[in-house]
């Protein structure tokens, strides 16, 4: 949600589509989804044109509020939902609530449920040189079947190595210990850690693609995280199908051109997200007819506080 006017432009189209889907096409139910901040300080000047353009419109309004991780995916993914309704005219123009979803599993659940033996789309997916490294390197210093355990392990690994005050270590790995890789690829991964080095120097921070485990729920889904993100085993990192599968999408379905489509994944809502969305508004459906009225009432509802 942008903050204000000055950034018109991000939102422009998504105000658009909703002015002609309600006086043009006049739905009896209208949904789309926003950043998390439409609910707070930042998606103020937003709601104002849509709360007057669901009163010019003869609308009640929406705003819920959820995380796909409630929606029986490991996905952490906050998002708002903006329902404008039609209501029967002899009825208080107040929206219909949605219900609350607490529908949890963790990353070894989810994962568990996903066929391994369907061989398609499975391979994992190719990832920077440096963060095989950097596997390597935790599994040296803290036990191959160890490390998983240390408590501050929940993240980029790399960050775990700034933290722990490890990157001179982690240099004199590479320099001296590791030799299953070429010189190439040591060399670009020193002049990528020398790089971090320099920036926390400088007391910067620095942005990088660098492999992550996450032990409880997995963040939302992106084309820069995708080549980063380890498998629950943490042995590999993470395959198409497993991606496709965080997305909600049936282990039969195939995505076409792997390697130049596979960003496109992530951005989308998750289908068992999407489903409940959907199933809360034909509720509302369910009970509507044709005799519509005018007046507009806005209501938000937050899934995440459950208020």
């Amino acid at each position: 949600a942008a903050k204000d006017d000055t950034k018109e432009e991000r939102n422009c189209n998504m105000v658009w589509l909703a002015y002609y889907t309600l006086n043009v096409i006049k739905p009896k139910v209208y949904c789309f989804e926003n950043a998390p901040t439409l609910m707070g300080s930042r998606g103020v000047t937003l709601r104002k044109k849509f709360e007057k353009m669901a009163k010019e419109s003869g609308y009640s309004l929406l705003y819920y509020k959820t995380d796909t991780k409630f929606h029986e995916n490991c996905q952490q993914r906050p998002r708002t939902f903006v329902i404008f309704y039609k209501h029967n005219k002899n009825e208080n123009q107040v929206p219909f609530l949605f219900d609350f979803e607490d529908k949890q599993i963790s990353i070894v659940d989810f994962f568990n449920k996903i066929d391994n033996d369907n061989l398609t789309q499975n391979e994992p997916i190719k990832s920077s040189p440096h963060n095989y490294i950097v596997i390597d390197y935790i599994k040296n210093r803290f036990g191959k079947d160890d490390w998983k355990n240390q408590e501050r392990i929940n993240g980029s690994l790399m960050k775990f190595i700034i933290e722990k005050n490890l990157l001179d270590d982690l240099i004199s790995f590479i320099e001296n210990e590791c030799t299953n890789y070429s010189e190439d690829i040591k060399s670009k991964t020193l002049k990528y850690i020398n790089h971090i080095k320099y920036k926390k120097s400088l007391d910067m921070n620095y942005y990088g693609d660098d492999v992550c485990y996450f032990k409880k729920v997995f963040p939302s889904v992106q084309f820069r995280s995708i080549p980063n993100m380890l498998h629950p085993s943490g042995e590999r990192i993470c395959s198409c199908l497993e991606y496709l599968s965080l997305m909600g999408m049936p282990e039969e379905f195939t995505l076409y051109g792997n390697s130049t489509n596979l960003p496109k994944i992530g951005q989308n809502v998750p289908v068992k997200t999407a489903k409940f969305i959907v199933e809360q508004a034909i509720k509302h459906l369910n009970n509507w007819n044709d005799d519509r009225g005018t007046e507009t009432n806005v209501k938000f509802q937050d899934n995440i506080k459950k208020k």
